[in-house]
């Protein structure tokens, strides 16, 4: 997953977590090494492959900074960056470009890969939850076993435990 790419005197690594959800922020780390002989400040952009081409586009433009970087130090710029609401789900690339201002130019890219995934809704969640306590409810009544639940009061106690129970178990929406 990660490709570390060593150009010149800066060295650049892109650092991901292994999961995004659509719609939700994610850190991306972008590390650097000046290994040259003088400090330099590099411009930088982070690119998201929407597309899934291998190519950067304009559009897929997430976060830009600049940073003044030291000889020999290991520097770390994380960037939150918004997983579009738009994308399908599967496993994307996140690149970035770097370029150094000065007289020497020197250009450094890197990429890591990301599984984007969506999330379902709480309503959603709960919904289908209603409709698995429901079920379960009918079959205990329908399979005999409704002398164990001859007062409606009893049904409903069932049906929320059920309930409770698939959301925690499925969705862990208590935590």
């Amino acid at each position: 997953k990660l490709i570390p790419i060593e150009q010149g005197v800066l060295k650049y690594d892109l650092r991901l977590p292994p999961v995004g959800i659509v719609g939700e922020e994610i850190m991306i780390s972008n590390i650097f090494i000046d290994e040259g002989d003088l400090p330099m400040e590099i411009s930088c952009r982070n690119y998201f492959d929407l597309n899934k081409n291998g190519m950067i586009n304009g559009d897929e433009l997430m976060v830009e900074f600049s940073k003044k970087l030291n000889i020999g130090e290991l520097t770390v710029m994380d960037k939150k960056a918004r997983i579009p609401d738009s994308i399908d789900e599967g496993t994307y690339i996140i690149g970035g470009i770097c370029r150094s201002f000065g007289s020497e130019s020197i250009n450094a890219t890197a990429a890591s890969t990301i599984v984007i995934k969506k999330q379902k809704s709480i309503s959603v969640n709960i919904a289908l939850g209603m409709i698995f306590a429901i079920m379960l409810v009918a079959a205990v009544y329908f399979f005999g076993l409704a002398t164990l639940f001859t007062n409606p009061l009893s049904l409903l106690i069932m049906a929320v435990i059920l309930l409770t129970a698939y959301l925690i178990i499925n969705f862990r929406v208590f935590g």
